[in-house]
């Protein structure tokens, strides 16, 4: 019988007990049980992964983006569509405690929640970038209500334009390799660079390649690190950081120079 199955089961002899008012002391011993066996369930379980980690959000939606580019007529806010309804089912899931959700402890579902608002915010801002708002979602909480809408403002050229999740991906990594390797420090003491991200941002497009606006939204982003409420743009996250270092240092930079 698995965790989830024998707590039930438990649940189940506590409720026949004080129903039929049984031997207080069985009750006792089964309440301990079931509080024992909560406490194992929240510590073998990845709650975060169980409702979908931030990783695997972002490569569901490269997959999807992978999968549908080459038909005519893709839009991107096909696939962030997409994204809104998987992350809406999820989420639905989380907050109205179906299967083992109801037994997540307060501070295992506080962690998944954070989570789930910032692929929200990935998709708000993402939503934003093609021109198009979404009203009545200001966090997840707000999927049991059902009743936003996507308001769109821009034409449906924009989304020719916009970053695929694999570009984004790429072009953080390089930015982060950049910043591990001082050069972005360096570039930012000009006076002519030093407050211009815009520019700036020309400077890097002149060697790395993209569009002279491409690397603008990681470079500003990095500098409000960790203040950023734009989670998705941050070049400077613990795990692009770890994939640079782990990048120059099979290159020949030493560890001792990026600790420096």
């Amino acid at each position: 019988m698995d965790r989830l199955s024998t707590i039930e089961q438990l649940e189940y002899q506590l409720e026949f007990n004080e129903s039929f008012m049984l031997d207080p002391n069985i009750f006792r011993k089964v309440s301990k049980e079931l509080e024992l066996e909560i406490q194992r369930l929240n510590q073998e379980t990845d709650w975060i992964e169980l409702a979908g980690s931030y990783d695997s959000f972002l490569n569901d939606i490269t997959k999807l983006e992978n999968d549908f580019s080459h038909i005519d007529g893709f839009q991107k806010k096909e696939v962030l569509n997409i994204a809104l309804k998987q992350l809406d089912k999820s989420c639905t899931k989380v907050i109205y405690k179906n299967g083992a959700w109801k037994y997540c402890s307060d501070e295992n579902y506080k962690a998944v929640i954070d989570v789930q608002n910032d692929k929200l915010n990935y998709l708000k801002d993402s939503f934003t970038i093609i021109g198009i708002y979404i009203e009545g979602l200001d966090n997840v909480d707000e999927f049991i209500n059902g009743s936003y809408n996507l308001i769109e403002f821009g034409g449906t050229e924009l989304s020719q334009i916009v970053e695929t999740e694999e570009e984004k991906r790429t072009n953080k990594l390089k930015i982060a390799l950049l910043y591990r390797l001082g050069v972005i420090d360096h570039l930012q003491k000009f006076d002519s660079l030093k407050n211009n991200d815009s520019a700036l941002s020309r400077v890097l497009a002149s060697f790395l390649g993209g569009d002279k606006k491409t690397y603008q939204p990681y470079i500003s982003a990095a500098k409000n690190n960790p203040k950023s409420s734009s989670i998705q743009n941050d070049p400077l996250s613990k795990r692009l950081v770890e994939k640079a270092d782990d990048i120059l240092i099979n290159s020949g930079v030493s560890l001792k120079d990026l600790e420096s």
